[in-house]
């Protein structure tokens, strides 16, 4: 009975911790993809003011 039970516990506790992992990743990336998006647009405005400043 306490195999049972303990086989039980690990096989619900892995799961749990499978599909906790699987959302975490999926936070993160999207979490890096906004990042990413940001600093593309701030690359993109810092080149536009290099190009404005290097006109005057």
């Amino acid at each position: 009975m306490l195999g049972t039970r303990i086989t039980s516990f690990a096989f619900g506790f892995a799961c749990a911790s499978g599909i906790s992992m699987y959302k975490l990743k999926e936070e993160i990336w999207s979490s890096h993809k906004i990042l990413a998006d940001q600093c593309a647009a701030t690359e993109a405005r810092l080149s536009k003011l290099e190009m404005t400043m290097s006109k005057q």
